[in-house]
């Protein structure tokens, strides 16, 4: 064999080792590129098998075209102004914050048109200037929330949630961890329940290790000073006489408490959120770890709704208070059927005690006999 043979393949094998690692070095540097609400719901998460450097994060770009498209099908499908809502979704992604959010547009599907055939419409419109529709990661659950993001490219430029036609209700159980006998009851509800966990109760981690173990949705339940200063029932409460960053300061170690936590709401509260100062205080460290906040509304002073409106921070507001003081539990949740017809949807915050556990686990039994849909509360919030 010659010697000019043996250099010749010697030169072909060296080049191609360069060529495979140089390939390798290129692939390691791409990623999936990922968009959803909270990796704790994954039925509220969208991705985009497209690939960006892990250094150079693909941009947000102007919704503003693309959301004159969306809006124009809605109308065509005959969907009702009041049945769409605008707010923020949150952006999640290798290289990316947790406090990045996106555009979102929240609507009711009509019974003339499924939110399949709406959205199929919607791709249709995008295409000839370019835009993607991108599917959930997740399969698409029937009388459950349908999610799709809109994109250029790898950029992303909105978020689309559209809700099954019928009402909708979202149930939250309040004040969980301070009788952890009750949780076995609690946990026999509907597995689409959302629990607030009490940070400052002796058993709240443990019960959050339990929820999260049976792949529940929780939030923490944070202590705020009340209207009335004597009624606090615990210690380590926001209160307004704290400074600004002892207040954060607190607020994340409440959070660092509960890990899995998908948002937060005030316990009492109904002197602490009546200060913007205070309550934007907590809903900035909410912002920054891509967390929402659920208004209580614990007296007609609060000003939380209209804080995390302001400063763009995801929120949801109760519209019912579930528990066994004055009238029947029954006549309670007839009450709640009433308003779901009449508005088409209501977030009720339920004590836990046994009485209302009970009635409360019977009702939701026969919620699609009477064609309501139940929602997580991460499927709410705006």
């Amino acid at each position: 064999m010659s010697l000019m043979r043996i250099a010749g393949w010697l030169l072909v094998a060296v080049f191609g080792g360069v060529v495979a690692l140089v390939g390798q070095k290129l692939l390691s540097d791409k990623e999936t590129v990922v968009l959803g609400a909270s990796s704790a719901e994954p039925s509220d998460s969208i991705a985009r098998s497209s690939v960006t450097s892990k250094t150079n994060v693909a941009p947000l770009i102007d919704a503003d075209e693309a959301r004159g498209i969306v809006l124009q099908v809605l109308a065509s499908a005959g969907i009702r102004t009041q049945a769409i809502r605008q707010g923020r979704h949150a952006l999640r992604g290798p290289g990316r914050s947790r406090s990045e959010t996106m555009p979102l547009i929240s609507f009711a599907c009509s019974a003339a048109y499924s939110c399949l055939s709406i959205m199929a419409n919607i791709e249709r419109q995008l295409e000839p200037v370019q835009y993607q529709l991108i599917r959930s990661k997740s399969v698409d659950r029937p009388d459950k929330p349908v999610y799709r993001a809109v994109a250029k490219g790898s950029s992303p430029v909105l978020a689309l949630r559209a809700y099954p036609p019928n009402p909708r209700l979202t149930v939250v159980i309040s004040d969980v961890g301070r009788e952890p006998a009750t949780l076995d009851a609690m946990l026999a509800l509907d597995p689409d329940v959302t629990y607030a966990v009490s940070v400052n109760e002796p058993y709240a981690k443990a019960v959050a290790e339990r929820l999260v173990k049976e792949k529940r949705e929780f939030i923490a339940h944070l202590p705020m000073e009340p209207s009335v200063a004597d009624k606090t029932d615990g210690p380590a409460f926001l209160t307004r006489d704290m400074s600004l960053n002892e207040v954060q300061e607190r607020t994340r170690k409440f959070l660092d408490f509960l890990p899995g936590a998908v948002g937060a709401d005030g316990h009492l509260g109904g002197g602490f959120s009546s200060s913007e100062q205070h309550i934007g205080a907590v809903l900035e460290v909410l912002a920054q770890r891509g967390l929402f906040f659920l208004d209580q509304r614990p007296t007609d002073s609060s000003v939380a709704t209209a804080r995390a409106k302001a400063m763009g921070v995801r929120s949801a507001a109760k519209t019912h208070r579930l528990d066994a003081s004055g009238s029947a539990v029954e006549a309670k949740l007839r009450a709640v059927e009433v308003a779901l017809v009449l508005e088409g949807h209501a977030v009720v915050v339920a004590d836990p005690s046994p009485k209302v556990l009970t009635a409360l686990g019977r009702w939701l039994k026969n919620l699609r006999n009477r064609k309501i849909h139940l929602i997580r509360l991460s499927e709410t919030v705006l």
